[in-house]
């Protein structure tokens, strides 16, 4: 099979070469070389950094660097590197503290909400709730508590992304996955969430799954629930597979998962994925991590990650992906590439036929549905 992530890795550019060495945490001697052979070119340092930017990696970049290579790097890089890394440490403690509060608080309304991404997954990668870069909340919820938890939001003084009632908000609710809430002036954005995809994917999926079994975790002197860590993993593939893993943070956090979690039950991941017939999200999201940052995977996790047959059209979409720092702008080539995505993650003939079927005239309605409920 080839391989367009590794191939990817291998030819890409050296300010790109440089992010993806800074990622990793593998302290080699050969990762030291690496990094050094790769500082001493001629860098074009600006790029560097606004890679880091689009990329949303400064946290880890700066450490990573600052670590033992800050002779090999520009001062005025050092410089806008810890700038940024000191803000977002800023921004991380006020994002934890109305975490906190907020689990509170849906706690004494008898509202269960589990814990992902954002501070908390920093603190379970990283031990430390500054190195991910994040600027919202993220709640896994019941589907039936999602109007209780809208009025408690409100009642916090909390406003919806979308005001909207009746029969558009269920709309809304049935094609979409998840409820924004926000403040004006302060405070971070909080995402509610009832599904992880949104509907047109195409895929199967219920928070009953993640929410089946959950862990506890102290996340800054409380307890707080979060999935189970086979759960995790696999909630970390789905979101980077809804955004193509366009950008190198949702690799990162994948990659930093499986590193501080060597003891995951990879015959529960297998079965889970088939369950929901995710197996080829799973694959490519361990595919992106084994060639991006030469991550070695041994047993099940291997086999798992090998078993797509036709792998080359989804890691081509994928690195594309990558390599398109357009940052948010719709042009026709995304489009293209997410529905080559879409499509062969479908396992099986039917299933693509379903997709096709299904997606093209769904996400018509869907433009007519966002027009509707603007």
């Amino acid at each position: 099979m080839k391989e367009a992530l590794k191939k990817f890795s291998v030819n890409c550019e050296p300010e790109m070469k440089l992010l993806l060495a800074c990622i990793s945490i593998d302290t080699s001697h050969d990762s030291k070389n690496l990094i050094n052979a790769i500082s001493q070119r001629k860098l074009h340092w600006e790029k560097f950094l606004g890679l880091c930017q689009y990329h949303e990696v400064l946290g880890i970049v700066y450490l990573r660097l600052v670590s033992g290579f800050k002779d090999y790097v520009p001062e005025f890089i050092l410089i806008e590197l810890k700038y940024e890394h000191e803000n977002n440490c800023k921004k991380c403690l006020l994002i934890s503290a109305s975490l906190i509060g907020l689990v509170g608080t849906l706690r004494k309304n008898t509202i269960r909400a589990v814990c992902y991404k954002g501070p908390v997954l920093s603190y379970i990668n990283h031990k430390d709730i500054s190195v991910r870069q994040y600027c919202d909340i993220d709640f896994l919820v019941e589907e039936k508590d999602v109007e209780l938890i809208r009025k408690v939001m409100i009642q916090l003084g909390f406003e919806e992304e979308r005001k909207i009632k009746g029969w558009k908000r269920n709309l809304y609710q049935w094609f979409e996955c998840e409820n924004n809430f926000f403040k004006v002036d302060t405070g971070p954005w909080v995402e509610i969430h009832h599904k992880i995809l949104p509907r047109l994917l195409v895929i199967k999926d219920s928070n009953e799954i993640w929410l089946k079994e959950t862990e506890w975790i102290v996340f800054v002197g409380s307890k707080i629930e979060v999935p189970r860590q086979e759960n995790s993993l696999l909630i970390l593939c789905l979101h980077g597979s809804k955004h193509l893993w366009c950008k190198l943070k949702w690799s990162a956090d994948l990659y930093h998962f499986l590193k501080s979690h060597p003891g995951l039950d990879w015959s529960y991941i297998e079965v889970t994925s088939k369950h929901l017939g995710i197996e080829r999200l799973i694959s490519i999201g361990l595919n992106v991590v084994r060639h991006l940052y030469d991550l070695e995977l041994t047993g099940r996790a291997m086999t798992i990650a090998s078993r797509a047959d036709d792998m080359y059209a989804i890691e081509t979409c994928v690195a594309d992906s990558i390599d398109d720092t357009s940052n948010g702008k719709r042009t026709s080539n995304k489009f293209v590439r997410r529905q080559v995505f879409n499509f062969f993650v479908h396992k099986n003939f039917i299933d693509k036929v379903t997709y096709l079927m299904w997606s093209l005239p769904a996400r018509a309605i869907y433009c007519l549905v966002r027009v509707v409920l603007r």
